[in-house]
């Protein structure tokens, strides 16, 4: 008799390639705007330090916020609350791109954390869900690879599209990519279970 516990779960690579890959514009997102503070110093007219506050606001509101995501997607689920943040988040570091304002960047930077604080608690959840129990150590695996894979990119990214396209596109080209992410989490929402 087979141990339904064990049986692969359908669609169980694609839940780990979808989440990772919002995973990996989550990390990327917290440090995109570091490789950009030369040019925004100038943009908002404020120093280096008061543009590192808005990396601090963006940490702080979702550190502070990923306690309550934490009870919030037990009692309601991940998937629906994954797809939220994942929006605040892209959505939030794309519209930095047309309000060039310091004081429109740190509510944008605090609305994004607000969305970054969902992840760690959603895709733990729907991993714990959606994939056999088994593979779990590789799905986790490969979520902390994505994560890291952001955290290398960014630079990279951010300082390449500045240069040759200008701050404002780097910020909304990789804003657009996060947003596209949120589809590809929306398209294939059924296969994202969360035992709710």
């Amino acid at each position: 008799m087979v141990d339904t516990a064990d049986a692969p779960r359908k669609g169980a690579l694609k839940v780990v390639s979808v989440v990772s890959t919002a995973h990996l514009f989550s990390h990327f997102y917290q440090i995109a705007l570091p490789a950009l503070f030369p040019i925004l110093a100038g943009v908002y007219g404020v120093s280096v330090g008061e543009l590192g506050l808005l990396i601090a606001v963006m940490f702080a509101a979702s550190g502070i916020a990923q306690v309550v995501a934490g009870f919030v997607v037990d009692r309601y689920g991940a998937r629906n609350f994954l797809i939220i943040g994942a929006t605040l988040l892209a959505g939030s570091f794309f519209l930095l791109a047309f309000f060039p304002n310091y004081w429109v960047a740190m509510g944008l930077m605090a609305l994004a954390g607000l969305g970054n604080s969902v992840f760690h608690p959603a895709d733990f959840a729907i991993f714990q869900a959606s994939v056999r129990q088994d593979s779990l150590g590789r799905a986790y695996g490969w979520h902390g690879f994505a994560g890291n894979i952001g955290y290398m990119l960014a630079p990279i990214v951010m300082g390449g599209l500045a240069v040759t396209l200008g701050w404002q596109w780097a910020i909304a080209l990789t804003g657009g990519a996060g947003l596209l992410t949120v589809v590809a989490l929306i398209v294939f929402r059924n296969d994202l279970l969360d035992d709710t």
